[in-house]
């Protein structure tokens, strides 16, 4: 099964967005959620040994998740062609080290991100989706993030994707995206 792409539709690094321009960036994050746990849904069930997985957004279910996805992580040298898939510029780097992740594999990472929202959302009720403010220096300027009581907002797409790279210099393993869970947890539940 090939992976759909994603396609934000802004393709300014967040710092030079309008607000106008971060604030549909933000509609159209949160109204691909829906569609997009479906795609990772259907891709995860179309993998053998995976076929009973379910997009419940329980903890539980990032067990399995973090398995599929530690063996999903793909990068390819700098030197081949660019990605296909359009971020804006800013929203996390892509590429470290000679190496960048496949424009698959960012697609899988913005739908882990928006699952792992998900279950934490499930878990704790009173989170709420916010567009990073502060100055054009804070990480997660304009980003989407979620706010829970905690101090620290959640950025999704940007700490799965920092645990992308782990993978390739072999920090994290599979199970970290069950550790992520429970970290954030709770962070935003505090």
């Amino acid at each position: 099964m090939e992976y759909p792409f994603i396609q934000p539709p802004v393709h300014k690094k967040f710092t030079e967005m309008t607000r106008e321009e971060a604030q549909a960036h933000f509609a159209w994050f949160t109204e691909q959620i829906p569609a997009r746990i479906a795609i990772l849904e259907a891709a995860i069930q179309a993998t053998p040994g995976y076929d009973s997985w379910k997009a419940d957004g329980t903890p539980h279910s990032l067990v399995l998740l973090g398995k599929w996805f530690y063996q999903k992580i793909i990068f390819a040298e700098r030197d081949s062609p660019p990605l296909p898939v359009v971020l804006p510029d800013g929203a996390a780097p892509t590429k470290t080290a000679g190496r960048e992740l496949t424009a698959e594999t960012v697609s899988i990472v913005m739908d882990v991100a928006m699952y792992l929202s998900q279950a934490l959302f499930r878990s704790i009720p009173d989170l709420k989706w916010k567009l990073g403010a502060g100055s054009k220096w804070d990480v997660n300027y304009q980003q989407v993030v979620i706010v829970g009581k905690g101090p620290l907002p959640f950025n999704p797409f940007h700490i799965i994707l920092v645990y992308a790279f782990g993978v390739m210099d072999r920090t994290w393993g599979p199970n970290r995206l069950r550790e992520l869970y429970t970290i954030w947890f709770n962070s935003l539940s505090k």
